[in-house]
């Protein structure tokens, strides 16, 4: 039995591995082409965004009550519209997509820093303080350069997700894999 569940444990691992390479591959191309990702990102986001309003323009028809129905149907339709004109205007879409995640960045470093000051002495951390000061000075770097920062400013954000992911998953792959060597040699 426990042969079955080393081997099974092996190859979850291996996926995992693979997963994380992948992962890595897909971060480090979207930081070599983070335009391209930023409008792939918007693309993404246009077609989620007109299928949810399809799915909310179907759900009408099992809907209890005709106020629903209509609600659900209105819901649909300014989702699929929003979705087309995302679809349709990938700049504009991406330019205003940026400045909400500049405004989401200051807010988020200003609470921060506030939080910072407000925080006992005690408990006061002064990564919290770097945070905050980290964040404002990139919501001030997306806000001073735009519209040409919303060329890179999203593709830049997936791809240091999927590469910190990547990196993650790999880490904690390469240790599940030692672990499983030891009890194997158990």
């Amino acid at each position: 039995m426990n042969i079955i569940k080393g081997l099974i444990a092996r190859e979850a691992s291996g996926w995992s591995l693979a997963a994380a390479i992948l992962l890595i591959v897909l971060g480090a191309a979207a930081l070599v082409a983070p335009a391209v990702t930023s409008f792939a990102a918007v693309t993404v986001i246009a077609w989620l965004v007109i299928v949810g309003g399809i799915a909310h323009l179907l759900s009408a028809f099992g809907s209890d009550t005709f106020r629903s129905a209509v609600w659900q149907v209105l819901v649909g339709v300014v989702y699929f519209v929003a979705g087309v004109a995302i679809q349709s205007h990938p700049l504009w879409s991406l330019a205003s997509l940026t400045l909400v995640i500049g405004a989401a960045f200051a807010v988020q470093g200003v609470l921060a820093i506030a939080a910072f000051l407000v925080a006992p002495s005690p408990d006061r951390s002064g990564w919290m303080l770097f945070n905050g000061i980290v964040t404002l000075v990139l919501s001030w770097v997306i806000w001073s350069g735009w519209p040409v920062t919303s060329l890179w400013v999203l593709g830049t954000l997936v791809g240091v997700n999927l590469l910190v992911t990547g990196i993650s998953r790999l880490m904690l792959s390469l240790i599940a894999r030692r672990i499983q060597g030891r009890f194997a040699g158990a």
